[in-house]
């Protein structure tokens, strides 16, 4: 909470745990468990990062 409310909101991985969420968003879309037109992971990262930017820029 105190991250987020002080403009350092991570939302995008980095390293190992970028590498394990891509690949269980690669099983998840695999195994059908998202819609058939799930979005690529690249472009749901670059979502979560422009949302924590903004998140970020509001809270300084």
């Amino acid at each position: 909470y105190a991250a987020a409310v002080s403009g350092g909101l991570q939302l995008v991985p980095v390293g190992d745990g970028a590498k394990a969420l891509k690949d269980d968003y690669a099983r998840m879309v695999e195994d059908g468990l998202l819609f058939d037109d799930a979005e690529p992971f690249e472009a749901l990262m670059a979502r979560c990062a422009d949302i924590a930017a903004r998140a970020n820029r509001v809270a300084r």
